[in-house]
């Protein structure tokens, strides 16, 4: 998605808005559909970084506090840590949706459409 903005001299600037989001951003806004149109997008770029923060501060405390080995500890943190981060996703989807910034019409089933 290339977005075209004016400057002050009222020259034509592509700005690659898409291209430019960090990974997370992406895969968030293309699983759940999410209305960039609706959205403030350094809005949604702070919102996804405090979850990501939360959840690594989570997984680090539980398994500093649980496991001695350090390349255990690793090795559960990063299996911890993926599935915790979808599940949030997921709580942060439901809530865009709640206030109305997601399409519907990416999750229709094929038998609805006609």
């Amino acid at each position: 998605m290339i977005k075209k903005v004016k400057d002050k001299k009222n020259e034509d600037i592509e700005i690659a808005t898409y291209n430019a989001l960090p990974a997370e951003a992406k895969y968030f806004i293309v699983r759940y559909n999410v209305n960039l149109n609706k959205i403030n997008k350094k809005g949604l770029l702070k919102v996804i970084a405090f979850i990501l923060g939360l959840n690594i501060a989570i997984v680090t405390l539980i398994v500093a506090l649980l496991i001695e080995n350090n390349l255990l500890q690793m090795l559960v943190g990063s299996i911890i840590l993926i599935p915790l981060f979808l599940f949030s996703m997921k709580l942060l989807a439901k809530q865009f949706k709640k206030k109305g910034l997601i399409n519907n019409e990416k999750h229709k089933s094929k038998r609805n459409r006609k």
